[in-house]
């Protein structure tokens, strides 16, 4: 069934121009999307940044991409030429518009894939993103505090509010697991 699927979801891509494996860039970007076990929200990131960069490059065949396009897309999100409203963006902005095309070029370029020749963001450079999270944890004093707190509401909260400490989960996750 997931085959059948997959197949279909590929075959109706035809009106794009095809690369020498007979795929067109909008199938390499739905089997990249497909095989990713991510959220749908990342997923939904992904697809837009990478549309993002494809209407930069005019829709050039993703193969024949090179370094230096992506490094002027890069340069363009720095100055703000390439962004929505003419601004400079974030370092972290950047690199969250860069990773998706990392991921692509890495999986789509691996000798079992074999989709693009070359990988043209092996010497791309991220902006350094700084960590604003510094401050942003429980003193030992507030640890306590909220075990102690979560201990007379009972042993579940309490083993709930461990495992969240102690792990270093976000409740997300926490409520993610199975």
């Amino acid at each position: 069934m997931l085959v059948n699927e997959f197949n279909i979801m590929v075959s109706g891509l035809s009106d794009h121009m095809e690369n020498r494996n007979g795929y067109t860039d909008e199938q390499i970007i739905n089997m990249f999307l497909h095989i990713n076990n991510r959220s749908k929200y990342t997923l939904r990131n992904y697809r837009r940044a990478i549309e993002h960069f494809r209407q930069f490059i005019a829709y050039k065949p993703l193969r024949e991409v090179t370094w230096k396009e992506i490094e002027v897309y890069k340069i363009g999100l720095m100055k703000g030429f390439n962004s929505p409203h003419n601004k400079p963006l974030a370092p972290a902005t950047i690199a969250s518009l860069l990773a998706p095309l990392r991921s692509l070029y890495k999986w789509g370029s691996d000798p079992n894939i074999n989709l693009f020749p070359h990988n043209p963001t092996t010497c791309l450079q991220s902006p350094k993103v700084a960590v604003t999270s510094k401050n942003h944890y429980l003193t030992r004093r507030e640890v306590v505090l909220f075990l102690n707190q979560l201990k007379s509401q009972g042993k579940r909260d309490y083993l709930i509010g461990l495992t969240l400490i102690m792990l270093g989960l976000r409740v997300s996750e926490l409520t993610a697991m199975q």
